[in-house]
């Protein structure tokens, strides 16, 4: 049974999301997995070996959504290869979207945020519209769209089984809101992104949309500070409400389990938008997301406990 601590469902949340999808026959149902925050310690890496092989067993894809190492350690080069060659073992593909602990928190132990989010590109979007793993999956990835956004190499989108994907590259530490320049530049290539995958659901009839980022959007922000992620979610709200199938937001960050829905400054939650946030940190393990477009009901979830991980 998940404790309090790791299942959060506030009000009006449920195991399965939106409804208002249109009926696809067609298609088969499927499932991807969604991981972040992890591993965070060396002596975690064998855990972290069987929970990439959990994903090429029960999943079509998997989503990383994030934090490949704690912020508390050394942004080192050896870190991030190592990542990118235990991923590379899976037997599915596997779509990467960057957490602040690989970058915008490297500050804390010394390095260059800007000079470390160069390097994390360099090794893990060093084959453009391609997705990591054994067997990859092809993307469209912002820089073929968008040249005014050529540096977003990790922006990427895709459909599969009648639902469109797309990963944003949106951090917690507020999105890195106290760097304003860093902070708006990548807003504005992030916005320019979701227009863009909500435009091509519509055109190609996508029952369902999921987004993946790292950053948990309901952290309030640091005293003094204002919240990096209000443009966005104003955005958003915008395109699902004009959108008639459900939106799913997959993502990681604060290291529990938790579906929730996202309401205005007047408590006025949005119809059809769900957020899914996995657990990280002590607990290596995922979230199976089982999809199947010809229900109303799109979506629903169930924890992946991978054998051997067992501190959840």
């Amino acid at each position: 049974m998940l404790s309090r601590r790791h299942l959060i469902l506030t009000a009006g949340a449920s195991l399965a999301c939106a409804t208002g999808a249109s009926a696809l026959p067609a298609i088969r149902p499927f499932s991807f997995s969604v991981f972040g925050c992890l591993p965070y310690r060396p002596e975690e890496m064998d855990d972290f070996d069987r929970l990439i092989d959990e994903v090429g067993r029960t999943s079509a894809f998997g989503i990383y959504v994030g934090d490949i190492k704690s912020g508390s350690t050394r942004c080192e080069d050896s870190v991030y290869q190592d990542i990118r060659r235990r991923v590379d073992r899976s037997r599915v593909p596997i779509v990467f979207t960057p957490g602040d602990n690989e970058w915008t928190d490297c500050h804390r132990q010394g390095d260059d945020p800007i000079e470390r989010l160069a390097y994390l590109r360099n090794v893990f979007f060093d084959e453009p519209g391609q997705s990591l793993g054994r067997r990859k999956m092809r993307l469209e990835t912002q820089p073929a769209i968008h040249p005014a956004h050529s540096a977003f190499v990790e922006n990427a989108t895709w459909a599969h089984g009648g639902v469109r994907f797309a990963t944003l590259h949106i951090v917690g530490s507020n999105d890195n809101a106290s760097v304003p320049a860093e902070q708006l530049a990548r807003q504005d290539a992030n916005l320019a992104w979701l227009d863009h995958c909500f435009e091509t659901a519509r055109n190609e009839s996508a029952a369902a949309i999921v987004l993946a980022w790292q950053a948990d959007v309901f952290v309030p922000p640091p005293s003094g500070q204002v919240s990096g992620f209000t443009v966005l979610l104003d955005r958003l709200r915008a395109h699902t409400e004009a959108f008639p199938g459900p939106v799913l937001v997959v993502h990681a960050d604060s290291h529990h389990l938790a579906l929730r829905r996202l309401a205005d400054a007047s408590g006025r939650e949005t119809p059809g938008l769900m957020f899914m946030q996995v657990m990280g940190a002590q607990d290596l393990h995922g979230m199976r997301v089982m999809v199947d477009p010809r229900q109303a009901a799109v979506f629903a979830f169930t924890p992946m406990l991978v054998p051997g991980n067992a501190r959840f």
